[in-house]
């Protein structure tokens, strides 16, 4: 495959591409990353589009192979200016994976379209009270992208920003709830 061609492959056809030259299912592949299905099948269809650094290690590592521009083009894509960070996707109902780190987050929902927006300074432990609420699941919330940020006043107008932008279609969301 030439090197043009591999930079505008997406992750899923990558993926998918992988999986069917090792002859592998979705559940084989799980259960050698030490992924769910669900996951797995997020990643093939295209839900989660740029998962995160480790899970891509461990795809690579299990499947053998992987583009060599798809990092690169995955951070180039998301890379977010006077933020020390990228937007990365992650498995709502896998929040036990996410960063104990300060940052901001999106939720979206079977459509892709972004439903909650909120910041924490322990984004792992914002989503386990989520996971809590009614409307914490699927296909309420399907997917969500995270962005690492450690100063407080720049998460408080990444989030303020957001929620302005996105304006009604965060359609959860509550401003100035107790964190």
């Amino acid at each position: 495959m030439s090197q043009e061609a591999m930079m505008s492959m997406s992750f899923d056809k990558w993926l998918a591409g992988a999986m069917a030259k090792k002859g592998m299912s979705r559940g084989e592949l799980a259960r050698q990353v030490g992924l769910s299905e669900a996951t797995i099948y997020k990643l093939e269809t295209g839900r989660i589009k740029n998962p995160r650094p480790d899970t891509r290690a461990q795809l690579q590592k299990v499947l053998g192979e992987a583009p060599p521009s798809m990092e690169r083009a995955i951070e180039e894509a998301t890379q977010l200016t006077q933020i020390d960070g990228v937007l990365v996707d992650f498995d709502p109902e896998d929040f036990k994976s996410l960063p104990t780190g300060a940052g901001v987050y999106v939720l979206y929902d079977i459509s892709e379209r972004p439903i909650y927006i909120g910041q924490s300074e322990n984004l792992r432990r914002r989503m386990g009270q989520h996971f809590t609420e009614f409307w914490y699941k699927s296909p309420i919330v399907e997917t969500g992208s995270y962005v690492l940020v450690g100063d407080a006043k720049l998460r408080k107008q990444l989030e303020e920003i957001l929620i302005s932008f996105l304006k009604s279609n965060a359609v959860v969301n509550t401003q100035h709830v107790d964190r």
